[in-house]
Order: C-alpha cells, then sequence, then structure tokens
C-alpha cells in the first residue's frame, strides 16, 4: 500500500512535524510511504526520515536552489482553496501551492493520502482523487478558526475520516462535522522511546520546550520559577524553543534578576539528547491537544508538571503518579508543583519510573498499526452504496433503493437530525428486493403517517450495523410527483406531516419533515391594488363564525391588529388585508409583520405557513411583488407579502424615503426621493416631473412583469 502524508513544511520544527516523521517511518516497515512538503526554505530537515520514505517538495524558496519560486508570480495571488484565514499558516499559503498540490494529486499513485493541517484537509477534500483520504487534526477543536471551521465542513463530505490526536477532543469533532458524514476518530500521536540512559534525577534542571509564544504561558512559568528561586539557588530552568515572544521573556529574566538561572536556549532538533539532562519537565501551556513533548520527557523517566489544559496533558499524566496537573494560569500552583518535586529526588525517581512506563503507550509502532486498521475499515465503507433512488407514494411515503453489496449481512437508513442538541437518529431497514425483482437491489421506506420523523432537517446515511460504518447518500432517479398532489390530512393525528426530499447543491440527499396538530396552508396569495388577499386551507381544528386573521408587528406587538375571515368549504378559509392599515400603524421605517390563524375567540393562534408541495424553499421561489402607497402619513411606502426561511407567510412594510430601501430594485419611488433632497426645492419639482413622465411607476399592478 501506498501512503501519502501532506505537510506545510517538514523541514521546520514542531511537533506536527515531528509526528509526521514518526509515523511515516514506522509505517515504512510494511508500506511504501512518501512525504509531501508544501514547501521548502532549508537545505537538511530537522526530525530525519527513514532512507525507505520518499519525499516531495512542492514550492522551493531556496535561493540557491535551480527550482527557486521566489519569483513565480503566483507565490504571490490569493488562494482560491485554502480558507482565507489559516491559523498560523496563512501567511505560508498561495496561489502556487494549491496549483502543484493539485498536479500532485491528480498523478499521485497513492492509496490513502493524510493530511496533517486543516487548510490543508480542506485542499484534500476539495480536489478530491480515488483514494482513501484522511484529516488529521492536531489541535483543538475549539482553536480552529471560523474560516478553517466552515471550509472544512464543506470539504469534508467527500473525506472519508477526521483523525483526533486526542480522544476526548474527537467527541467535539464528531458534533462539529458528524453531519458531513465523515468518520471522526482519534488515534494519538507516536513518540519513540529516548534512546540512551534515563534522565538524572539529581541534575537540578528543570526543562520545558516549545513555540516561544503567548498560548506556551512562559511568562508564567518564568514567575513561577521565579518565586521558588531563592530557595533553590543551583537549580536551573531551561526553555527550548523560539519565537516572537523571546525578546519579551528575555526582558523579564532581566527584570527579575535570573539570567543565570533561567535560560533561553534557542530551538533544538535534538530535544531527545536534552531531556535525560533534566530532572523536571514543564508545560505551562492554555492550549494543548495531545503535547509530544510532555510524552517525550516521560519517555525519558521525567516527572512532568503540566496545566491541564484542553484534553491532551489529562490524557497522558495520572495526577500524582506520573506528574501533577495545576489549573492554566495558576502561578502560585505552579511554583507550589515545582517546590514539591524540587526539594524531594526520592518522589521524582519514582514518578519517573511510572512516567516512562505511561509513556511506553504512544510507541509509533502502535499508532501505525491503528492507522492500518482504519486504512481498512475505510477500504470496506467504501464498499458502501453510494447513491439512492427515491419516490413519493400517492400517500407521501418515502422510499430509497439502492444496491446491497454481498459482504454486508442488514443494511439500515439512518436519518441524522444534526440541528438537535443532542443529535437525533432515526433508522428504517432496508428490505432486501424479492426473488425476481433487481438483482441485489434494496428498499427501505419512511411512513408519512406514524409519527416515523420528527420536525426538522435530516440527513440520509447508508449504514452497516456489523462494521458501524455509514456513508452519506447522494441522489439517483427519482421520482416526486406526488408531492404536487398531497394534502396536508392524515389518517392519524397529527393533523399534517409532509415528507420533502431535498437535494442539496452537492448532490447529497435529505428529507425535510414537517409535523403540526394545527396548520393553516396558504395555498394561494393574490394582490390588487391596495390589498392583498390570503387563501388557504385549516387542519386540526374548523373555522367559525368568530375566526379571524391576526397581523402581529414583529418588532411591536402593539401596533398589531385583526381581520375578518370568510369561511370556505372542506376547512377554507379567505381574508383580505388593506395594506393601508399597516403602512399607516408601522412604528419604524423597516416594519415585519406576521400573520395568523385564530380558528375561534379564545383559540391558540396558528401561525399561517406554506409546507406543502415538492419544493422547501418557499421564500427563494414566490417573490411577490410590492404594493405601492405614493401618499400616507410617512411618505410613500412598499408593502410585500413574503415566505420566512421557515416558509411561513409574513409581510414587509417600508418606508421608501428611508436609505435601507434604497438598494431594492423595487423601491423607486424611495431611491428618487434619497436623491433630489440633495438639490433645491425647484430642480427636485422638476427632476421628478421628468422621471415620472419617461418611467411611469406602476401601481397596484397585479402583472409581476411589469414591476
Amino acid at each position: 500500500m501506498k501512503i501519502s502524508f501532506l505537510i506545510h513544511n517538514r523541514y521546520a520544527i514542531g511537533g506536527v512535524i515531528k509526528s509526521t516523521v514518526n509515523l511515516a517511518n514506522a509505517l515504512a516497515h510494511h508500506h511504501q510511504v512518501e512525504v509531501v512538503s508544501m514547501l521548502r526554505d532549508r537545505e537538511r530537515a530537522q526530525f530525519p526520515l527513514d532512507p525507505r520514505v520518499t519525499t516531495v517538495d512542492l514550492v522551493d524558496l531556496r535561493e540557491t536552489s535551480p527550482h527557486f519560486d521566489g519569483h513565480d508570480p503566483r507565490l504571490h495571488m490569493p488562494v482560491r482553496i485554502f480558507p482565507v484565514k489559516d491559523g498560523m499558516r496563512t501567511k505560508d499559503n498561495s496561489r502556487l501551492a494549491e496549483l502543484r498540490l493539485a498536479e500532485y494529486l491528480s498523478a499521485t499513485s497513492a492509496d490513502v493520502v493524510i493530511s496533517c493541517h486543516p487548510g490543508i484537509a480542506v485542499c484534500l477534500g476539495r480536489l478530491g482523487g480515488n483514494f482513501l483520504k484522511i484529516a488529521q487534526i492536531h489541535q483543538a477543536s475549539y482553536s480552529l478558526g471560523a474560516s478553517q471551521r466552515q471550509a472544512l465542513l464543506e470539504a469534508a463530505r467527500n473525506l472519508d475520516a477526521l483523525v483526533s490526536v486526542s480522544s476526548e477532543d474527537s467527541a467535539n469533532l464528531r458534533n462539529m462535522f458528524g453531519e458531513s458524514g465523515v468518520l471522526v476518530t482519534a488515534i494519538p500521536n507516536g513518540v519513540p522511546p529516548l534512546p540512551g540512559r534515563l534522565c538524572d534525577h539529581d541534575s537540578n534542571t528543570v526543562i520545558a520546550a516549545g513555540r516561544l509564544d503567548e498560548d506556551k504561558r512562559y511568562d508564567r512559568l518564568i514567575r513561577a520559577f521565579a518565586a521558588v528561586a531563592g530557595e533553590f539557588p543551583d537549580w536551573r530552568l531551561r526553555i527550548y524553543g523560539r519565537g516572537a515572544e523571546r525578546a519579551t521573556l528575555d526582558t523579564l529574566i532581566g527584570e527579575l534578576g535570573l539570567h543565570d538561572q533561567i535560560l533561553l536556549m534557542g530551538a533544538s532538533g535534538h530535544m531527545d539528547m536534552e531531556w535525560p539532562k533534566g530532572a523536571i519537565a514543564v508545560s505551562a501551556s492554555a492550549s494543548e491537544c495531545l503535547p509530544m513533548n510532555i510524552i517525550e520527557a516521560m519517555s525519558g523517566g521525567l516527572p512532568v508538571i503540566s496545566t491541564d489544559c484542553d484534553y491532551g496533558p489529562r490524557e497522558i499524566i495520572t495526577h500524582g503518579s506520573d506528574g501533577l496537573l495545576i489549573p492554566v494560569d495558576d502561578t502560585e500552583a505552579l511554583s507550589s508543583a515545582l517546590r514539591a518535586l524540587m526539594k524531594d529526588p526520592v518522589r521524582r525517581a519514582l514518578m519517573g519510573a511510572t512516567a516512562r512506563l505511561s509513556a511506553a503507550r504512544y510507541v509509533p509502532q502502535k499508532a501505525a498499526h491503528r492507522y492500518e486498521a482504519l486504512f481498512e475499515t475505510l477500504a470496506i465503507g467504501r464498499e458502501l452504496p453510494a447513491t439512492a433512488s427515491w419516490t413519493v407514494s400517492r400517500q407521501g411515503d418515502v422510499a430509497l433503493t439502492t444496491d446491497h453489496p454481498s459482504q454486508f449481512s442488514d443494511l439500515q437508513l439512518v436519518c441524522v437530525n444534526t440541528a438537535a442538541t443532542p443529535q437525533v437518529e432515526i433508522s428504517f431497514p432496508f428490505i432486501p428486493a424479492t426473488q425476481g425483482s433487481e438483482e441485489n437491489s434494496c428498499t427501505a421506506v419512511i411512513p408519512r403517517d406514524g409519527h416515523s420523523l420528527p420536525e426538522g432537517n435530516w440527513d440520509l446515511y447508508v449504514a452497516s450495523p456489523d462494521t458501524q460504518l455509514r456513508r452519506r447518500l447522494s441522489t439517483g432517479h427519482y421520482d416526486n410527483r406526488n408531492l404536487m398532489k398531497i394534502t396536508g390530512s392524515c389518517e392519524t393525528d397529527p393533523a399534517l406531516h409532509a415528507l420533502v426530499p431535498v437535494v442539496h447543491p452537492d448532490e447529497t440527499l435529505a428529507l425535510r419533515s414537517w409535523v403540526r396538530h394545527t396548520h393553516a396552508e396558504a395555498e394561494h396569495i393574490r394582490l390588487d391594488e391596495d390589498s392583498f388577499t390570503v387563501q388557504g386551507r385549516l387542519w386540526g381544528t374548523e373555522c367559525t363564525e368568530s375566526s379571524e386573521a391576526q397581523l402581529v408587528g414583529r418588532e411591536h406587538e402593539e401596533i398589531g391588529f385583526s381581520l375578518p375571515v370568510t369561511r370556505l368549504p372542506e376547512g377554507g378559509f379567505r381574508f383580505t388585508v388593506p395594506v393601508r392599515i399597516p403602512a399607516h400603524r408601522r412604528a419604524v421605517e423597516h416594519d415585519r409583520w406576521d400573520l395568523y390563524l385564530v380558528p375561534d375567540q379564545g383559540a391558540t393562534p396558528v401561525r399561517i405557513a406554506r409546507l406543502l408541495g415538492d419544493y422547501t424553499d418557499k421564500k427563494r421561489v414566490h417573490n411577490y411583488p410590492p404594493i405601492i402607497l405614493r401618499k400616507t402619513k410617512r411618505g410613500p411606502v412598499r408593502v410585500r407579502p413574503f415566505f420566512t426561511v421557515g416558509n411561513e407567510l409574513s409581510m414587509n412594510v417600508v418606508n421608501l424615503g428611508s436609505a435601507k430601501s434604497t438598494a431594492d430594485p423595487c423601491g423607486s419611488v424611495g431611491y428618487l426621493s434619497a436623491v433630489v433632497r440633495r438639490p433645491s426645492k425647484a430642480f427636485r419639482d422638476f427632476f421628478q416631473r421628468m422621471v415620472q413622465r419617461r418611467w411611469p411607476l406602476p401601481v397596484g399592478s397585479r402583472d409581476i412583469s411589469s414591476v
């Protein structure tokens, strides 16, 4: 099997680079492995790869290289595939890197491609390929930027798996990206044990390592060590790493007068040689997912003092046994922990021995075995059917038919409502076709009656209960003609239960379910010169002589009013809204009104909506023209009925003299009014006469095309 890793810069120093090298080296014992670096900016890599691992560099920034790309204009062009804001890597991403990556993925013979950064995972999902696509998430999920999260959510539908390095954080990732259908799991980083002898617990040295940035909280560590430095004058604190905070930390050390006891050692590509020099390891970070430095130190026999941040440290450290956990940003607690271990060499030795045993859980070979098992699972998952044909019966039931591969004994249709908290899943069995039917097919039916699917938006998956695998379904051939004929009534309560399949732009299939015990369906809306009429049907109750329509101001309920309702046969109703009433009652420049039907005096109002039909987005489809009133107490007014995103009937009342209306092409009077205020009154009058003579505004027209 050929496995390819995509990494930003394998020539730099960092935990992601080191973990990638460790895993690549472990997999190289049984597989063909390749590491692809998005850019190269120096001659030698800090972490050595196994000789069997091949390498590819996509963008070369070495000025002495014959392949130098620094003069390529695409290096400075904005990205189109990477997230616009990609954390610390934003400045490294370029159009050139995207194009080179696209070329590589289109030509690679890899069976598995693993991205090591969220931004690269987005490219992997968007660029695609006929190989297994796995995205590693090395950082805490909550620390993903908004741009990264949104782009990754869109791309995740085309990924096979998201792998967190923390089992606790994988649950958060599952909540974030579960609706995409991607498999989310956790595999910790692999860290080889330190070579050579273990640390000397009488070395009187405290060691910390990592980027010198604010998130690592080295200033707290320095102040905590300063608090005990007088008690232990022969102890030293060594901090390894480079970063933007070095000058600030150096100044702080000088202010404390501890240049001889606190040493900024710079970056080291050989921390395996440095950890054994210490007696205690410390991490004061505010955020860590699964810190490799902690595991490395523990494998060398060092007890570790760490902040209990995020999830990683407490997955690695057992407090009081192989290390100590303290609250984030608690300098006093950090000082106390340092003091407790610095004064007790016996305790350090016992904790260090336990720490070495704990670190053995993270040897790279174990991580490699778990990845190999993941590859096998995902390969089986690729055999699940990807598309389903569907029909809607005359009763409104939705039937989905798909292939039934022989390697799966049973299949289920899983409907997932990701908007619910917690996430809700409802399953329906796929029944294999009977003899004489289409070979190797199976069908699942979602019945309209019987409360089968509560109200909400449901994503559809085919799942194998035996393997715990699932795959998001895309649409095949469909027949939904019956949705155009179905009424809202059901044989059982509730009065209305509508199931409407939805095909997303990426061809994935979903289902919109509406469940109403009482419902007022807006079937027809007719516009006149100074009013509009709503005609519909009521289910779950009946109209009476006391029935009325209520129009409620969304921003100011006190301006609402009621209108009489005409009863029609078979539960029908009709009422007319004179638009001058809301035009005169409006409280702000732009009022919104919601429409309700009150079946009887004292009855609960029923929201008027349009839920039935073969499409769900009524707001986009039904764009009603405005009714324009030229003369009201507040000047020209535009009134327009519309459907909300929830398909409920509402009404806009807009003062055409407001700035808000000038962007609306239907608000021409408002635009002219705003423009002609600036010149003199004589010029305004002349300008309005000329414009109205040349472009007369249609008033009260029923013909939509004329507006």
